[in-house]
């Protein structure tokens, strides 16, 4: 029992020192790792103070950096973190001490009374944090929420922009169909002006071919008569004729002249 026991332990405590080593943070003289929250409880904080395993000259502690960014977890070198009324810890990057940050402004959750690191999550307005300051004072959480807004909307504009600007492959894309376009409708307006030419070219020898012809035909007519003299006479003579049947035919009725 107690093998299995040690076993267990022991395979916990290599898998979750992997994966806080993968997360340590530089620039602190002990190690110092992220987290996502603080214990929440007496049993969490129990759990959580087993795997780092701290000295007996050390205390297990969960605060804020010193930026009121993060989460942060380590070994402090205290046996006990002794916290006055009022305050709120966090730890100093610099100095790599807890410092301390007064907490009467807060709307809730200020400890009004002292206590030590290791209860911490009976006091979990000094573990809530936002971009840069605790949730439980007043303007932080209008800045929370205007800064949640403000990525939001900014995310946003970046995918309407991913979708609604081309790449760059797009626009040689969309160049080159304009460019097709373009060549397209030059080649149409040239067919055009080619079928007018050729157009007016037709109609202008045909309007030749007709003339010619017309021209032919009136030579041929004066030869006919500068050759046939009597056809002449005959065309006048016809011509009397039909003057005369033309009077007959306007005066029909017998006429009786006065004596």
């Amino acid at each position: 029992m107690d093998i299995t026991y040690v076993g267990v332990f022991f395979l916990t405590s290599v898998l979750l020192q992997s994966k806080l080593e993968c997360r340590e943070l530089d620039g602190y003289s002990f190690p110092v790792y992220t987290t996502e929250n603080c214990p929440k409880n007496e049993q969490e904080w129990n759990q959580r103070s087993a795997v780092f395993n701290c000295s007996k000259e050390q205390t297990y502690a969960c605060f804020p950096n010193n930026e009121i960014t993060d989460l942060i977890e380590f070994c402090y070198p205290l046996p006990i973190i002794a916290i006055p009324a009022d305050l709120c810890l966090y730890l100093s990057k610099k100095r790599s001490q807890m410092d301390a940050y007064e907490c009467k402004g807060f709307e809730y959750g200020c400890p009004d009374k002292p206590y030590r690191g290791s209860w911490i999550f009976h006091y979990s307005a000094c573990v809530s944090i936002g971009e840069g300051c605790f949730l439980a004072e007043p303007l932080c959480r209008r800045a929370t929420r205007l800064s949640y807004w403000t990525t939001t909307q900014q995310e946003s504009t970046k995918v309407t922009e991913t979708i609604s600007q081309p790449t760059v492959s797009g626009n040689n894309t969309t160049r080159q169909m304009k460019q097709g376009v373009g060549e397209t409708q030059q080649t149409g307006h040239w067919i055009v002006v080619a079928l007018v030419v050729l157009l007016v070219i037709t109609f202008s020898v045909l309007l030749l071919i007709l003339k010619k012809r017309s021209m032919a035909k009136q030579q041929r007519n004066n030869c006919y008569n500068e050759e046939d003299p009597n056809n002449q006479e005959m065309i006048s003579l016809l011509n009397a004729d039909d003057e005369v049947e033309n009077v007959r035919v306007k005066n029909p009725f017998h006429v009786t002249c006065s004596s």
